[in-house]
């Protein structure tokens, strides 16, 4: 079942894509604090995180993964868990500490990195490239 792209469902669930253009499918869905359901790749979680669980464990897609964090940070930590080119952190500055602390949380390394990169430059330590 490919669920890449928008709108996305499994079993009437309607899910988030958080990259849109994605055509790999879907096979775990994660629900956030807030009741936002977004369609992910256990296997990109497993590769590009070390904090979510191995895609050798398989979990059911059907079975929503609850998370305590909002729809809007973990669409935008998903988007570092894709093989594209990564966005700019300066398009989404807000939530933008919520987001690095969810990046530290799932150790999502090039989240990390952009966090990090965003906030030294806002804070006038290092030239901005984010």
């Amino acid at each position: 079942m490919n669920l890449g792209g928008w709108p996305n469902t499994i079993h009437s669930h309607h899910l988030h894509p958080a990259v849109p253009e994605c055509t790999l499918p879907v096979d775990v869905v994660l629900r956030s604090g807030d009741g936002v359901l977004i369609g992910a790749h256990q296997t990109n979680l497993g590769q590009y995180s070390e904090g979510f669980p191995p895609a050798s464990l398989g979990l059911d897609a059907t079975d929503p993964v609850d998370l305590p964090e909002s729809g809007s940070t973990l669409g935008r930590l998903m988007q570092f868990m894709h093989k594209h080119r990564y966005p700019r952190i300066s398009k989404f500055p807000w939530g933008i500490y919520e987001l690095a602390e969810t990046a530290q949380k799932y150790e999502v390394y090039t989240a990390i990195a952009a966090c990090n990169e965003y906030i030294e430059c806002v804070n006038n330590i290092s030239p901005c490239q984010a």
